[in-house]
């Protein structure tokens, strides 16, 4: 979809270090005009404390940030039908 519009897509990269410092750095060694990254909730002390990768990166970065959240798992989804006679 983004190759469609013409952006540049980066597939995989490997790159050590602590991970909010680390997508940080690999966005602005490419010049990157958009980080989207995912995140869970974490409820742990260490978690509220220091706070999230995703936090870091949004204070960090010199470009824009997209965060997606997990959507909870659909159970059960119900599809309306029109049943009416023709």
């Amino acid at each position: 979809m983004a190759r469609a519009q013409g952006a540049t897509v980066s597939a995989a990269l490997l790159i050590d270090g602590e991970p909010a410092q680390a997508l940080v750095k690999a966005a602005q060694d490419r010049s990157a005009d958009l980080i989207v990254m995912g995140a869970v909730h974490d409820r742990s002390l260490a978690g509220r404390l220091l706070g999230t990768t995703a936090e870091e990166v949004t204070k960090k970065a010199t470009c824009d940030v997209l965060i997606v959240r997990p959507v909870d798992p659909v159970d059960e989804l119900e599809v309306p039908e029109d049943v009416s006679p023709s």
